[in-house]
């Protein structure tokens, strides 16, 4: 159930991969009845019927989330329960649509697996063996990459940045989520899990990359270094509007 906590705390935590909850989503008694699941399945489809649930309860955008059968999340049990639940995960990130962009109002830079366009592949975090608790320290490059591919070229691996350690030698650097890496120690970026974690882990690295929308590419040469983990990437609150308090908040990592 650790899985299902974090990517439930996911749905809580979204901006650019979080979600966020409002103080005045209405009982389960109002306009937002709870609705009926199945009593019995996998674990994982239990798991499953609980994220939609937690969603209904607590995301800003509850409004935007069908009935259980019309959404039905044991349609994404996959070939294993992390795949499953962030699968699950991103789909109700994508319901609520912006009537100005037509595109969904939570934005996530990179799918996750078993999408495509584009497809994000797990990597492994980095370095820090303390999983990113707040007040220990990491000692390494600050950030975590993952690869990419899109549906309009399939066959063309690409390296993004997922997330930046704040205060450390990658954040200071320069690099911020979104980013494109296109070349390592002047050479292209890496294609594969192996290759990705190595760069992650390595002690120097000069890197080309491109910002999010930038049209210009950046180099910078950053060294492995000691740093204070904080695992809350962004925070605001926004203000009170019609009695209710919005507020959002951006993890970059959870800790069990």
């Amino acid at each position: 159930m650790i899985k299902l906590r974090i990517a439930a705390a996911a749905l809580v935590g979204i901006v650019a991969l979080a979600s966020c909850k409002k103080s005045g989503n209405p009982k389960p008694s109002d306009d937002n009845p709870t609705p009926s699941t199945p009593s019995t399945g996998t674990r994982l489809q239990l798991s499953l019927d609980s994220l939609y649930l937690y969603a209904r309860e607590t995301y800003l955008w509850y409004d935007a989330i069908p009935t259980y059968d019309a959404f039905n999340p044991r349609q994404y049990a996959g070939g294993d329960d992390y795949t499953s639940l962030t699968n699950t995960l991103y789909k109700i990130t994508q319901l609520k649509i912006n009537p100005a962009t037509n595109k969904p109002l939570s934005i996530m830079t990179m799918r996750p697996p078993g999408l495509s366009s584009p497809m994000w592949k797990k990597g492994t975090w980095h370095g820090d063996t303390s999983g990113g608790r707040p007040g220990r320290n990491g000692n390494d490059l600050g950030f975590v990459a993952v690869l990419v591919t899109f549906a309009s070229s399939p066959g063309t691996t690409y390296l993004y940045v997922r997330n930046v350690e704040k205060g450390s030698p990658a954040d200071l650097a320069g690099l911020t989520r979104g980013c494109r890496i296109e070349q390592v120690n002047d050479a292209p970026a890496p294609t594969t899990v192996a290759a990705a974690n190595n760069l992650m882990n390595s002690s120097t690295a000069k890197l080309k990359f491109y910002k999010p929308n930038a049209t210009a590419a950046t180099t910078v040469t950053i060294n492995k270094a000691a740093y204070k983990n904080d695992p809350v990437v962004l925070w605001k609150v926004f203000p009170t509007e019609a009695g209710n308090t919005t507020g959002y908040i951006a993890m970059g990592h959870f800790s069990a």
